[in-house]
């Protein structure tokens, strides 16, 4: 891990912070997972989960074992962040079709994530580094 890294910090050995304070997940189960959810099912909602999917492979996978293997009734929901590529957006559409599932998107109405995006681009030579996810915005701050 560089040194400049916001917040990293060494011990006299040399490890990282972020290394020291690693834990490795221990998993609780299928059935730790299902005692969980089953609890919450409601015959008379329409949807007894929400997913959040953005047409990737982990999302995509996760609804599917909702739907499938935990038997809930979902509604998939994703956040259009203006810049997803044909291909997620295909494979949004095609998993929520296939699982039988309704899909609810949001996304910024005036496009001020894509404004968000172009304005830390612009500004990423006066800014140590591009932090685009960290929302780092310029001392002038940010002209939208």
């Amino acid at each position: 891990m560089p040194d400049t890294v916001p917040g990293l910090r060494f011990d006299p050995a040399g490890l990282c912070g972020f290394c020291a304070e690693y834990a490795e997940a221990a998993p609780l189960g299928y059935e730790a997972l299902r005692a969980e959810v089953d609890p919450t099912r409601n015959a008379a909602l329409r949807y007894d989960c929400l997913v959040p999917v953005s047409g990737g492979r982990d999302s995509t996978y996760a609804l599917y074992y909702a739907v499938r293997e935990l038997g809930r009734k979902v509604l998939a929901v994703t956040f259009d962040n203006e810049f997803a590529t044909p291909a997620a957006r295909r494979n949004l559409a095609t998993a929520c079709e296939r699982l039988g599932v309704e899909l609810a998107c949001e996304g910024s109405r005036k496009g001020y994530f894509r404004k968000i995006v172009q304005e830390t681009v612009r500004c990423a030579p006066s800014l140590k580094q591009l932090s685009i996810c960290r929302g780092v915005i310029p001392k002038d701050g940010l002209s939208l």
